[in-house]
């Protein structure tokens, strides 16, 4: 089939006439919303871990295209009938609108007199294919694989996904195809994919073994989208693979970086010079919620910066400016760094590989966003409405040895444990075992990060505080239980800070009653 290449298609005028805000977004199947799009923004949202500002941006330079680059011109007339499976919402109404001044843009630029674009042959093949389902699944990878793809992953702190993290790819785009996936898919014979294996295997490759399922689509896929039929062991990324340690090894970075020039943009990145207070925060803060802020559906990102402008409001109370710089020197001191994953750009690599993941779901855009936060606080700590109440929860939560960089850590990481509970924060259910669990080990994760922090057991006043609960009978304090000892460290701090090192005999009476229940059912 030989299709001339188009101004714009059929289906594209359609949705330029449209008046998007004239159209119910539950307007059933009005072209108000046109498929084609929303699987395009699904993939990049993908991609991008759900960064708003990246997905959006990233979307409509696909879709306005560029010579070197213009994806849409790879759809036909009536793809937009495919049965395209389940999607997401898609974008909002405004993005809809500037979706169409992007298609417009295009439009006015491949219609413009002499214009004349040469079609690759790989751009015929995925033209020319019979299936729209094919044509779907080539387009969804190759926007994963795009130069506006390349740069957007660079803003975030990720080199070229193609040559250090394909196997990321290869699980985006088997989600989003899988649906996708016709009878007329590619294939290839037994005989073809276990050549394949033997050839990874002995190469030292280990990593396509968790990818069995995807491998198999993916393989065929690609070689009728590049004209391969003969396979080399291939670079998945996986560092727990040899073959892959040892490639990744041997790839020159250096001139990679030279040679990109999307890492220009990011030489002025808030992050650039190692601040570790805020990377520090999004770190602990985002800890085992990766794939939840990692959709562009999920409310949880508006919860983490919810629960972010809450911690910085109330250190700037208690904690100044100078003081916080100077923290955050020490802590930058204090840093246990790993050996670089070449995965990563060098403001990424300068953080521990355990704060790596959660660091690059944010764009430039969401991490400039938190250094303002932080200017702003630390300039004019809250209007005088909230000011009262965040000193009154400052006592609580910031006792006046806050300045001790141990007090600090911990005092944060206890304040983002009762947020996050108290406000239901990425759904966890309230409960206070839970919350002590979910504290301590955060201070246990703090020590693995920092070296030659001080031990909070040699602290007298607690040895004193501990002494004195244990002549009252409370078997709590004979257990040896890191949470237990972490719970007696912060809440003394308080007291200590009100009444001097003396040990009073009604807090620790409470505090006793309190501890002897947690000790019962931690054992």
């Amino acid at each position: 089939m030989d299709l001339p290449f188009p101004d714009i298609t059929e289906d594209d005028l359609e949705f330029l006439e449209l008046n998007t805000f004239d159209f119910d977004s539950t307007g059933g199947d009005q072209l108000w919303r046109p498929r084609r799009l929303a699987f395009m923004f699904n993939t990049v949202a993908s991609a991008c871990n759900g960064s708003p500002d990246l997905t959006v941006s990233t979307w409509l330079r696909l879709v306005e295209g560029e010579e070197r680059e213009d994806i849409m011109g790879l759809w036909v007339d009536c793809d937009e009938e495919l049965p395209w499976g389940p999607l997401e919402w898609g974008p909002l109404q405004a993005h809809w609108k500037a979706a169409q001044d992007a298609l417009r843009a295009r439009w006015s630029r491949v219609s413009a007199a002499g214009y004349e674009l040469k079609l690759t042959e790989k751009a015929e093949r995925i033209r020319a294919v019979e299936d729209p389902c094919l044509r779907a699944a080539a387009i969804s990878w190759l926007i994963l694989t795009s130069r506006a793809m390349e740069e957007a992953d660079a803003e975030q702190g990720l080199r070229k996904r193609t040559v250090f993290r394909l196997e990321e790819l290869i699980r985006i785009w088997w989600s989003l195809s899988r649906h996708l996936t016709p009878s007329s898919m590619p294939t290839m014979p037994q005989s073809a994919l276990d050549d394949f294996v033997e050839t990874m295997n002995a190469a030292g490759h280990t990593c396509h073994r968790a990818l069995d399922a995807h491998i198999c689509c993916w393989l065929p896929f690609i070689g009728w989208l590049e004209g391969i039929s003969d396979f080399t062991a291939v670079t998945l990324g996986s560092l727990e693979c040899k073959g892959c340690a040892r490639s990744l090894s041997s790839h020159d970075v250096a001139e990679y970086n030279e040679a990109n020039a999307t890492l220009r943009a990011n030489v002025n990145h808030p992050l650039q010079h190692g601040s570790v207070w805020p990377a520090f925060l999004v770190a602990v803060l985002s800890d085992g919620q990766i794939d939840p802020l990692s959709s562009y559906y999920s409310f949880a990102r508006q919860h983490l910066f919810e629960l972010l402008e809450c911690v910085i409001a109330m250190m700037s109370i208690r904690i100044s400016a100078p003081a916080w710089e100077t923290l955050d020197v020490v802590l930058r001191q204090s840093l246990i760094v790993d050996q670089p994953d070449p995965a990563f750009l060098e403001w990424v690599n300068q953080y521990p590989s355990s704060w790596r993941s959660s660091l690059t779901l944010l764009s430039r855009r969401e991490w400039q966003a938190i250094h303002d936060m932080r200017e702003k606080y630390s300039q004019n700590p809250t209007a005088p409405s909230d000011r009262s109440r965040l000193q009154l929860l400052q006592k609580i939560y910031f006792p006046a040895s806050a300045g001790l960089l141990e007090v600090a850590i911990s005092s944060v990481l206890w304040l983002a444990t009762d947020y996050k509970f108290s406000k239901n924060v990425f759904g966890l259910f309230p409960g206070w075992l839970r919350m002590v669990h979910d504290w301590t080990e955060a201070c246990d994760a703090v020590g693995r990060v920092f070296f030659n922090l001080p031990d909070r057991g040699s602290v007298q006043s607690i040895a004193l505080l501990l002494q004195f609960m244990e002549q009252r009978g409370h078997l709590c304090c004979t257990i040896e239980d890191g949470r237990v000892r972490e719970i007696v460290y912060l809440w003394l701090s308080p007291f200590s800070s009100r009444r001097g090192a003396r040990v009073s005999a009604q807090s620790p009476i409470q505090l006793g009653s309190f501890l002897c229940t947690l000790a019962i059912r931690f054992v």
